[in-house]
């Protein structure tokens, strides 16, 4: 008993079976490849942003280096003394300039409420004029 040759209308059953088959297949790959491109580029984004983080952190060690190492000498002292502590040498005169606003309430502007007409007095000022 051997098998003859499928009938046409087989053949084309199984042909269609295979195309749309062979699109699923494809239509999971082409997902699964916009999934994977999408999560590079985001990735490629994050580590942009954490390269600058770091060359950003690396110069702000530099600066406290530098700091740290200037931190003994007369002018960081005279400087921290002078701006941080407002501190100033014996025989100078201090020059305090106030802040005119400061400890002053600014009135705040609140626009006056108008009154909205209801529906009914829209209408009725309509049909009278």
């Amino acid at each position: 008993m051997g098998r003859g040759p499928l009938p046409e209308q087989s053949l084309k059953v199984l042909r269609q079976a295979l195309a749309v088959g062979g699109i699923f297949i494809l239509l999971l790959f082409a997902v699964g490849y916009t999934s994977k491109v999408l999560t590079s580029g985001r990735l490629r984004n994050e580590e942009k942003r954490l390269q600058q983080l770091v060359q950003q952190e690396a110069q702000r060690q530099v600066e406290l280096q530098k700091d740290v190492a200037n931190i003994d000498s007369e002018t960081a002292i005279e400087r921290v003394a002078r701006d941080e502590l407002n501190m100033v040498k014996a025989g100078e005169q201090p020059i305090m300039i106030e802040d005119p606003t400061r400890g002053e309430e600014v009135p705040l502007l609140t626009p006056t409420p108008t009154a909205t007409p209801t529906h009914w007095q829209m209408w009725l000022s309509l049909l009278l004029h």
